[in-house]
Formats: structure tokens, sequence, C-alpha cells
């Protein structure tokens, strides 16, 4: 069972220890979106749809919570406070404070299986397939110009050049 809750960024300890091996593999990936295309508000708002799964910390030493599914959320979450100064982060950013799913008493196995289902369903789900600029372009046209602004993606050079090169 998992319940919602209300975190601060320090309290995310990592991606869990079962899961670290696996992630290193992963870091050949390319993502269409890094941190500078999407805003604060933005980033905020996607975590809060698509939440950061997290389990207690089994140690009792240990105070925090381990990222279990989520990552990509977490990941850019992170180059996020990386980039950022913390007192200013800390001040006035929706992303210090975050909303999470924490879930109890699952197994390892458990935990596995989320993380993969969330590295390869997600991936299904979301992916924009092999036409990733003219599919950015029928939503940016659809949704409007406050889309736009929380995903400065939308507006990048780089997407308005392949849009000119396109159309000529």
């Amino acid at each position: 069972m998992a319940k919602c809750l209300h975190l601060p960024f320090e309290s995310l300890l990592g991606i869990h220890p079962l899961l670290k091996s696996t992630i290193a593999k992963l870091h050949g990936l390319m993502y269409c979106a890094s941190i500078n295309d999407i805003t604060p508000e933005g980033l905020h708002r996607l975590i809060n749809l698509y939440p950061i799964c997290v389990v207690k910390s089994r140690e009792k030493s240990v105070d925090g919570y381990f990222v279990i599914a989520g990552l990509r959320q977490y990941e850019l979450l992170c180059a996020y406070h990386a980039s950022t100064d913390y007192q200013e982060v800390a001040a006035i950013s929706p992303l210090h404070t975050l909303q999470v799913r924490e879930f109890s008493k699952l197994k390892d196995s458990e935990i596995f299986a989320m993380a993969m289902d969330d590295l390869t369903g997600s991936a299904l789900l979301f992916s924009f397939g092999s036409k990733v600029a003219a599919q950015m372009d029928i939503l940016k046209s659809a949704v409007g110009p406050y889309f736009v602004s929380d995903y400065p993606i939308y507006k990048s050079p780089r997407n308005i050049a392949k849009k000119k090169a396109k159309d000529e």
C-alpha cells in the first residue's frame, strides 16, 4: 500500500541501493529533455502528476527515503538542485518540498520490479518515437502558449531550426 507524503528534497537519500548497479548500466540512455527544457514550476507539476516513489530506509540510524520509481523525475530534480543555489531553492522553489508516494513493507523483488516497470514501461507510455520534432509541434499547437512557457524545449532554437529546415 502507498501513501502520499510531502518531503523536503534533503530527505531523499538517493536511488535505492538494490537498484544502483542496474541504473549505472543505463548511463548511455539519451533523453529528449534536459533540466534546461523544463522550468521549476513545470517540473513541480510533473512530479505531482507522476510522483517519485520511495521507501523508508530500513536502517534505524539513517533517517530518510530511497527512490524506487520516478527515476527520471528524480534525475531531473537532482540536476535542478545541483545547478541552483541551495538558499534560493529553499526560499522560493516549488521543488524544495515534494509530493512523493511512500511504499511500505515491499520485498526486494517488488522494489526491483517497480523500478524496472518504471524504466521500461514509462519509455513506452511517454515516448515520442522517431518523429520527436513533429510531435512536439503538434503538442505546441494543440496546447498553446501556457504549455510552452514552462517547457522551454518547445521554444528551443534547435527545434525552431528543425522546423524551418522542414518547411523549406
